[in-house]
């Protein structure tokens, strides 16, 4: 959690307001960006991940958008009691954690099994997102002077990822696994995904900014060509996909990418023992890179300097 404090949008953000307003403070401790944050929610409030599934990481709370905001609600109370009235902006994106994209196993199941079960599976991320998203932005935007802006998702998947040859894969890219096999667009379905999740983030969006300073970033269609790219990692394992773009068009990390610092997702624990190389991987094919940071920092800085400027 709160890795890359220098190089992650937010910062970016700030470097610009600075140029345009005075003093604007953004102090590292207040950068609460966390690897695998989700959003999801249920029937009982926000889900606690850390008992389910990260009970032994230091920074499981920080995994939930849920206990990111508590952190910005007890500083926006204490601003309160103190009588503070600077205005403050949030920015959130979230919402690719909760269909599973850095979990391999999950993706596969997602993008190869039947239509029913992807249907399925689509629409309940995407309604946990709507739900805690909207429940999240009204808790910020119950104070005075707080502007919250929330970008969509890009979709990080190589037109041909690696994802779509794994063994068995029902992918139309790849041999089928057996005679009369059905096959889907496994790249299509993964925007179908994301699209379903970015359409519950503007739902959220356009709910929440009837009460409040709540306005949208778009960035998903601007990364259309620069998806992870056609790179190869070191020892020989896998690279992101087989379709273009290459690393300098790419704006999302890959393995050998001298300026990210995310291990691959499948490539943690024991398998940097078992596997040769990986503990030299330094992208992990989902997150920006330095390129792409600086279009989600672009698209939210203008974000809010037009609700700023109203």
């Amino acid at each position: 959690c709160a890795r890359s404090w220098d190089r992650a949008y937010p910062e970016r953000v700030v470097a610009a307001l600075g140029a345009q307003i005075s003093d604007v403070r953004f102090p590292a401790s207040q950068f609460l960006a966390c690897s695998g944050a989700r959003v999801t929610y249920d029937a009982q409030g926000a889900v606690d991940r850390c008992f389910q599934k990260y009970w032994f990481n230091a920074d499981c709370k920080n995994k939930s958008l849920h206990y990111q905001v508590d952190a910005v609600v007890a500083r926006l109370e204490w601003n309160r009691l103190t009588h503070v009235t600077r205005p403050t902006v949030v920015t959130i994106t979230a919402g690719a954690n909760d269909l599973d994209y850095t979990d391999p196993l999950t993706v596969y199941q997602a993008i190869s099994w039947g239509d029913d079960w992807f249907n399925a599976y689509v629409q309940q991320r995407a309604e946990g997102v709507r739900l805690g998203m909207t429940a999240e932005i009204a808790r910020l935007i119950r104070y005075p002077n707080v502007t919250v802006v929330v970008t969509d998702i890009h979709n990080p998947f190589n037109t041909d990822s690696f994802l779509f040859h794994l063994p068995g894969s029902q992918c139309t890219v790849a041999p089928p696994p057996y005679q009369g096999a059905a096959s889907y667009d496994c790249y299509q379905r993964t925007e179908t995904a994301i699209h379903a999740v970015n359409q519950a983030i503007a739902i959220a969006v356009s709910q929440t900014q009837r009460t409040g300073s709540v306005g949208s970033a778009t960035i998903h269609d601007l990364f259309h060509g620069h998806e992870s790219p056609q790179a190869s990692g070191p020892a020989g394992v896998t690279q992101c996909g087989l379709a273009s773009p290459g690393v300098a068009d790419t704006w999302v990390q890959y393995a050998t990418d001298p300026d990210s610092n995310s291990r691959p997702f499948l490539f943690n624990g024991l398998a940097q023992a078992l596997i040769p190389g990986t503990i030299q991987w330094t992208g992990d094919c989902i997150h920006p890179n330095n390129a792409g940071a600086q279009q989600y920092a672009n698209a939210a800085t203008s974000a809010i300097v037009q609700m700023l400027s109203r």
